[in-house]
């Protein structure tokens, strides 16, 4: 006689084998997820012999923890294998109009700077938040589930975007007495955002030759390096232009040593200013030993017809300024003129050179800004090989 298996029997046998699958769903992470579940209910599926084969024997079938750990662990093992594609970024020249482009790709979504972007965007440019700043994104890429990154795959990207930028200080310059200028310096007010985190060095050069196409400029000297002031009184000394350069320099975060620079010609309505003149003479300065004083020189070529005059390197002549915003040296270039350092309250302070093709007297050998206009002690160091000299006349001051 053939033995019939109840039809409650296979009912329950169905409602086990239904049970379990639940069991193994629910044990199977993320399984809520759309683009995962197809793969791991295809695995499931392959692994449902193992999971209902207690059904064969009498007792109910229901898995053992030990059978969804490792169905679980199967299921892992049967991720799709995905290799991140690399995002894309549009720069054009200029701080402007930068964008960015994420893959859209299956089993991927995208992370920038630590932020997740909702994969509506993948695949239409994206604006960087930069704005006119530039700088660098970090993309990352993560797998969703029923996924998983190939083995040796990138999964983060670095890509600038834009190189930094700074744009050219804006320098202006207002005539004050003829001979002073205020000259301001900085950022344009749609650029002020940037302003923060700039520093600024700002020199200067006398204009020699001003004509078109044929500018001759003087030696470079240097009025303020790295300050974070935006405006400055420059004062002429004697002569009449100045080139004044402005370098602004971006000084720290990730856009340091980016610069850009800009410069003003200034022309003065007066070649002399109000000088104070003092000749110079044994009255009127400390002389260390090596130094000449000629008294009776003609008034036509030196100051009062004076002049001190040495060979010798390393002597000095010291003397006190008080109440000067700027100093100035007069004395004689010629072909066998020579340097000599100028030190302000013991600290070196500018270099001057007397050496020229012709001989020029009462010329202005050097100009100086002072720290203040309290008193300072001036001394000047003849630097001097063998058959070079040193002819100083005089020293002017504006207060």
């Amino acid at each position: 006689m053939r033995y019939r298996t109840p039809t409650r029997h296979r009912s329950h046998t169905r409602h086990q084998a239904a049970r379990t699958v639940r069991l193994l769903l629910d044990h199977a992470p993320s399984r809520h997820a759309p683009r995962g579940l197809a793969p791991r209910v295809v695995a499931l599926a392959a692994l449902m012999p193992l999971a209902l084969a207690p059904l064969a024997g009498a007792g109910p079938a229901v898995a053992s923890p030990q059978t969804v750990d490792l169905i679980t662990s199967r299921l892992a093992a049967a991720e799709i294998e995905v290799v991140p594609q690399a995002p894309t970024i549009h720069d054009p020249v200029g701080p402007a109009n930068d964008t960015y482009i994420l893959p859209r790709q299956d089993g991927i979504e995208w992370w920038v700077d630590g932020v997740r972007i909702d994969p509506r965007r993948y695949g239409t440019p994206i604006p960087t938040p930069f704005g006119n700043h530039g700088g660098q994104l970090t993309f990352t890429a993560k797998p969703t589930p029923g996924y998983r990154v190939a083995d040796g795959a990138e999964t983060e990207f670095r890509l600038a975007v834009d190189p930094p930028y700074l744009p050219d200080p804006v320098v202006t310059a207002t005539l004050r007495d003829g001979w002073k200028a205020h000259v301001s310096w900085g950022l344009s007010p749609e650029d002020a955002d940037l302003e923060e985190g700039i520093t600024y060095t700002v020199t200067y050069q006398q204009i020699l030759d001003p004509r078109p196409g044929q500018v001759r400029l003087g030696p470079t000297r240097t009025w303020f390096t790295d300050t974070t002031l935006t405006s400055g009184e420059f004062r002429a000394g004697y002569g009449v232009a100045y080139r004044i350069t402005v370098v602004a320099t971006f000084a720290e975060g990730v856009r340091a040593g980016i610069r850009s620079e800009a410069f003003i010609d200034v022309a003065f309505s007066l070649t002399s200013p109000p000088v104070e003149l003092t000749d110079l003479s044994p009255a009127t300065a400390s002389l260390s030993r090596g130094w000449t004083f000629a008294p009776r020189l003609s008034e036509v070529r030196y100051f009062r017809g004076t002049a001190l005059v040495t060979s010798r390197d390393g002597v000095r002549a010291t003397w006190t300024v008080r109440g000067a915003r700027t100093m100035s040296l007069f004395g004689t270039s010629y072909p066998a003129g020579g340097r000599a350092l100028i030190q302000v309250d013991g600290r070196n302070w500018a270099w001057l050179d007397s050496g020229s093709p012709t001989v020029t007297y009462r010329k202005l050998l050097r100009t100086i800004n002072l720290p203040s206009t309290g008193a300072h002690t001036v001394t000047v160091i003849a630097s001097l090989p063998r058959g070079r000299e040193l002819a100083l006349d005089a020293y002017g001051i504006a207060r």
